[in-house]
């Protein structure tokens, strides 16, 4: 597993991992427990997590208690961890997938020679995923996993920035196991707690069923998940705020593209203006009058239908 971030500043500090103090508000719905003995040893409780969709594995369960957030006990405080498993047996589907038709950096035009989520959708077992290697047999274990990039900034006339994520673990069960990673059914208790990440659909259809596209050369090809732009959190800067907890959201321009969106400040700008449309997937009802909806997505969802940690 991988220790990420806390939500306890001073034990970030001392761990040397990310300071997520968004992480206070997680629903206990949404976590599962965690111990750690006085030399320091990790003891995991409930479920392994469910299969990654390979040949041969396993079904799936909705009740599956696994989850990369933990609440435990660590310096004599109760905290939140986003502790997220890479291994966790010797079968193809007890590790995140291994993407093996990525071939080569820097992936120059983006998605051409080590795309989003690999060469093909779905549950291929070799050419889609978001690790690179997994070594669990050496005495420093690894893991190489592919970093994305994103826009933020520029609001207020401040800097803008390129930071980079992980994709890690996800919910529901149809986008996990096209990204080779776990499902995890407790991500649907987050609420509000997650924090709105905006993706871009691409300008040409995919072969795909995830997300429905709606794709018809209005949008911009570039380096997010499914060949669109890159993607737009609300906050990516460790510290009082940050939840790497991120409720997806797709955008779509309904005219040609006029400029590279490089804040969700801009999106909402355009979305209010009737030049973009921002969907949910899966597709919920929601109440069209409220102010935040469009098309479809709520910034600020009760139940919000995507999650990726």
């Amino acid at each position: 597993f991988v220790l990420h971030g806390v939500s306890d500043e001073e034990l970030a500090d001392e761990l040397g991992i990310i300071y997520a103090g968004g992480l206070r508000s997680t629903p206990l719905a949404a976590t599962s427990p965690a111990s750690v003995s006085a030399s320091g040893r990790w003891t995991f409780y409930g479920d392994l997590p469910n299969p990654v969709v390979a040949p041969g594995s396993p079904a799936q369960s909705a009740y599956n208690t696994y989850t990369a957030l933990r609440r435990v006990d660590l310096g004599g405080k109760t905290v939140f961890v986003n502790a997220w498993f890479v291994n966790w047996g010797d079968e193809a589907w007890e590790q995140m997938r291994i993407d093996h038709s990525c071939v080569a950096f820097p992936d120059n035009p983006p998605n051409t020679t080590c795309m989003y989520n690999g060469s093909t959708w779905g549950a291929d077992p070799t050419n889609s995923g978001h690790a690179l290697a997994i070594d669990t047999t050496g005495p420093d274990p690894y893991i190489t996993i592919k970093a994305h990039k994103s826009w933020f900034g520029g609001e207020f006339g401040g800097p803008e920035y390129l930071p980079y994520y992980v994709v890690v673990d996800a919910f529901p069960a149809g986008p996990a196991n096209n990204m080779g990673i776990p499902y995890v059914p407790k991500h649907e208790h987050l609420g509000t707690t997650s924090v709105p990440l905006i993706q871009w659909i691409p300008p040409a259809p995919l072969n795909s069923t995830y997300p429905p596209t709606v794709a018809d050369g209005h949008n911009l090809a570039g380096g997010g998940p499914l060949g669109g732009q890159i993607g737009l959190p609300s906050y990516f800067m460790p510290g009082e705020d940050f939840n790497p907890m991120w409720h997806i959201g797709f955008a779509h321009w309904l005219m040609p593209a006029e400029e590279v969106v490089k804040s969700l400040d801009r999106v909402k700008e355009l979305r209010t203006e009737g030049k973009v449309e921002i969907m949910e997937w899966p597709a919920i009802n929601v109440n069209s009058s409220d102010p935040e909806v469009s098309n479809g997505y709520l910034f600020s969802n009760p139940s919000p239908p995507h999650i990726v940690n």
